[in-house]
């Protein structure tokens, strides 16, 4: 199965829930930033730009959450 590198705009609110239970992979969540970081290399649109960035940021918030679950888990 195909899954997307990024999730769409919109989805994040549904999925914020879900990711407290469910563990994605940190390795997605740094392909989605890295992914971000270079749309915004080259995007022009001040809406589009500004849809990306709150993505980044908030792909950002769940790589840190994955890390910091990561550490608690290793603690135990």
């Amino acid at each position: 199965m195909n899954l997307p590198a990024v999730v769409p705009a919109g989805k994040i609110e549904a999925l914020q829930g879900i990711r407290l239970r469910h563990h994605m992979p940190d390795w997605i969540a740094k392909a989605n930033i890295d992914h971000f970081k270079k749309l915004l290399e080259t995007e022009k649109d001040p809406q589009r730009r500004a849809v990306i960035e709150r993505e980044l940021v908030e792909e950002e918030a769940k790589l840190a959450e994955l890390l910091k679950k990561k550490g608690e888990r290793k603690e135990n």
